[in-house]
Parts: structure tokens; sequence; C-alpha cells
């Protein structure tokens, strides 16, 4: 009788108060061939508030264990479906028992173990068929093949294969001329580019029209100081405005922007000090007058003839 039997035991264990677990263990089929796989699933439903104390796999013995799965666990509402799923083997022909499995649980809040019990499953293991009545055969002697050995022509095609081989690399290694990178100096920033590019950060952080005007003019007058002090020489960064104007004042190319350096210097000193507010078209007129400072004073470098 060769179909799918299945073992269903109910459990044993005394009922709790709180839920009734059961315990299930079957087998895929009832009749085995001698060292066939058989797969066994052992299945408890509970309440999740319990705690199953699973036992050994080895504890399938006379089975040999060949391998087990973790369990799996499935939530369905207060109840809580654990499987565990192996394989075993058997090696002795004959009527053979899948032992009993026996698997203690306690309930939340209770000191009380209970002991679920399945019953024992009956299998039937096969063994092979011999044939006694036939003689038995002697055991053939090793036959010697012959095998022509080309040796010669082996080597000609490894040594052949050995010459490609090195004339590829002769011709895309060796005789390619490693190409020489040339590399361009980086082209010196001037300082006109320089105070330029900082110009053009302070216009996009948009501080006067945040009425951050005291911030926007200190920024701004710090720009022109420094531009003053690297482009032509002149010590600013600790003067006054009067003091860097009297200075610009008697310099040969500062002397032509004294306008636009006291408007600006001015401007900034009554927001910063005098704390007044300067009209919209003052900002912007006093970023202009310092960029465009700055374009018309650029350093003209000298030319050597012989270059």
């Amino acid at each position: 009788m060769k179909k799918l039997v299945t073992y269903c035991c109910a459990c044993l264990a005394t009922t709790s108060l709180f839920a009734q677990a059961q315990l299930q263990v079957k087998t895929d089929k009832d009749q085995y061939l001698i060292g066939d796989y058989i797969h066994v699933t052992i299945t408890i439903t509970g309440n999740q508030k319990s705690t199953f104390f699973w036992p050994e796999a080895e504890s399938v013995m006379p089975f040999e264990l060949v391998s087990e799965n973790p369990i799996d666990t499935v939530i369905n509402g207060s109840n809580v479906i654990l499987t565990k799923s192996m394989v075993v083997s058997m090696y002795e022909p004959g009527d053979a028992y899948f032992p009993q499995i026996q698997i203690p649980y306690q309930q939340k809040n209770d000191t009380t173990r209970y002991v679920l019990q399945s019953d024992s499953i009956g299998l039937r293991i096969q063994g092979i068929d011999v044939d006694t009545t036939q003689n038995i055969k002697p055991i053939l002697d090793v036959l010697d093949v012959s095998v022509k050995k080309n040796i010669w022509l082996w080597i000609a095609i490894c040594l052949g294969a050995l010459a490609l081989i090195g004339l590829a690399i002769w011709y895309f290694v060796l005789r390619k001329k490693p190409e020489v990178q040339v590399v361009k100096p980086e082209r010196k920033v001037t300082i006109t580019e320089k105070y330029l590019v900082q110009l053009q950060a302070l216009e996009e952080r948009k501080l006067w029209q945040q009425n951050q005007r005291k911030l926007y003019y200190s920024e701004l007058t710090a720009i022109l100081r420094q531009y003053i002090e690297e482009r032509f020489s002149v010590s600013t960064m600790e003067h006054t405005s009067d003091e860097i104007i009297s200075q610009a004042s008697r310099h040969p190319e500062l002397r032509h922007f004294i306008a636009d350096l006291e408007y600006v210097l001015s401007l900034a000193d009554m927001a910063k000090f005098a704390k007044s507010h300067p009209l919209a078209d003052e900002n912007i007129r006093a970023m202009e007058m310092v960029r465009s400072f700055v374009q018309q004073t650029p350093v003209i470098e000298s030319v050597n003839p012989e270059a």
C-alpha cells in the first residue's frame, strides 16, 4: 500500500485554564526503502503566551537524523502555530516505529509545567531483494586501453600557442610607446578675480535684504580694505576710515577714487556705528562702487620683450 498516511496524535497533556495546546506529528508516507529519506513534520498549536520546550532532534533514535529546519512560527489571533520539519533515515529493514515526542510547556503566570505527547508512528522499512539463485559473477579484470600518444603534435601545438601569446604581448604591450601626458600648469588667479569672487559671494547672501545691514557693510568694507592693502600695499586693517582716506589722497593711483571710497566708508560707518538704515539703492550703489573700483585697478604685469 503506497499512499500518504498521516498519524495525528492529540495532546495528552493536562489542559490549562487559559488555552488548549495540541501536538501533531506526521510522516510523508508509511513505507520506505532502506536508506530512504523520511520526512517528519511536528506541529504545535497553542496560546501565544505559552512557552514550549522543544526536545533535542537526536531523540529520534534509532532513526538517523539527516537534517532539520528551524522552527517556523505563524501567528493566528491569540494562537500560535509552531512547525518544525526534519529528515531522518533508517538502515535496518523491517517494522519500525517513529518514537513518541514529548514537549513540555508552561502558561504565562503559571508555574505548572504541562507536557504534550504524541503517539509513536508505525513504519515499514523494505530491504532490497537479492536473487540468491544466480551465480556470483567474478570481478572483471582491468582492461588495457591503447591510446595513441601524439606527443610531438601536442608539443608543436603548445609551442605555437606560446609563440602567438608572445607575439601578442609584444604587439599590444611592448611595441606601444607610452603616452607622455603634458600637464598644463594651472592658471594663477589674479587679485582682481579673487576679490570679484568675494564680492559676488557676499551679494548672493542677500544680507541687507534680510535686515542685516550692519553685517553686510562690515563684510563689504573688510573686502575693500583687504584689496587696498594687497593691491596697493597701503595699511588699512587697523586704521579708521578717515585715516584710509588720508593715505589714499596721497597715493598716485588711489587719489582718483577718493570720492567713491569716501562714500562707501562713510555709509558703512553710519550703518555700523550710528545704526542708520541705508536705502536699498544706497546698498546696491555701495556694492557697485567697490566692484567698479576693483575692476578699474587691475595689476598690470610686466612683459619681457625677450620672451
